[in-house]
């Protein structure tokens, strides 16, 4: 038998295979068969994924009920002691298969919580850059109005200075001097220079507060941003910790199975000398 070879090549290359070939040794119409491929995955293999629940599928550990089930059934001398050993270690191996599904479950809501928060974290970073983008958008159209105003006003320095020159040099601007209608119009032209000017400072006054006003929410938005990608990194870092965490807990698991597993084989080549 290849339970008993004496050249390692001969023997069995691991548990799954002696399941297999016990199951004909000892059939039974209604146990479960184990896959060759099926088996527990939380291995070492590679990292905790940090999606979704890692199942625990339970056939290697059926199958083993299902051997002490049929080895019960022939009775042989000294196989008694044997099969208590195997069920105290199949008990074990269901304990080992519910905490992993404990952690399974744990790790599930620990991601899901880390989603959500690093999804609404992502959602707050949106709206603060898309609000930052209409602000500048704003502020650009108000640099532009001021420009424009300012060349006005520029403008309209130029046409009052003008006017006061031209006044002076008429010789007119005298207390008593006789009012005439060109004298008059003058005046009142330089009146509308000097009442469109008042507008147009107003104007400038009133953009520059606006643009001062947008810079600072500009600013305080951008440090906002700031805060939130800094708050992203932590929890991508928290949630990557506790993979790393609940992953090491799960090796050592998988350890004390492989552990259990092996023994178990050990058990199986006694059972099958004693039958």
């Amino acid at each position: 038998m290849r339970l008993l070879a004496k050249d390692p090549a001969d023997r069995y290359p691991d548990a799954y295979a002696v399941l297999r070939d016990l199951d004909q040794v000892f059939p039974a119409g209604e146990a479960p068969r184990r896959r060759r491929d099926s088996r527990l995955s939380f291995g070492t293999s590679g990292p905790l994924e940090a999606q979704g629940k890692p199942s625990v599928p339970p056939p290697s550990l059926a199958s083993w009920k299902g051997f002490v089930t049929r080895s019960r059934r022939l009775e042989v001398e000294g196989r008694r002691r044997i099969l208590y050993e195997v069920e105290e270690l199949v008990g074990q191996l269901d304990s080992l298969v519910d905490m992993m599904e404990q952690i399974s479950t744990v790790m599930e809501m620990k991601q899901d919580a880390h989603r959500e928060e690093g999804r609404r974290i992502r959602h707050a970073i949106d709206k603060f850059a898309q609000s930052v983008s209409i602000k500048r958008g704003t502020l650009q159209d108000l640099r532009q109005e001021f420009d424009a105003l300012a060349a006005e006003m520029s403008e309209l320095d130029r046409q009052i200075a003008v006017h006061v020159v031209n006044l002076q040099v008429s010789g007119r601007i005298e207390i008593g001097a006789r009012l005439d209608e060109r004298l008059v119009a003058s005046c009142a032209d330089l009146g509308n220079l000097a009442h469109g000017w008042m507008e147009h400072n107003a104007r400038l006054a009133g953009l520059r507060k606006k643009g001062q006003t947008l810079s600072k929410q500009i600013r305080d938005n951008e440090m906002q941003i700031d805060a939130l990608r800094e708050r992203l990194g932590s929890v991508l870092l928290e949630a990557s910790a506790a993979i790393e965490t609940e992953q090491a807990r799960i090796d050592s698991l998988e350890e004390e199975r492989s552990r259990i597993e092996t023994r178990l084989c050990g058990l199986a080549v006694d059972i099958v000398r004693a039958a």
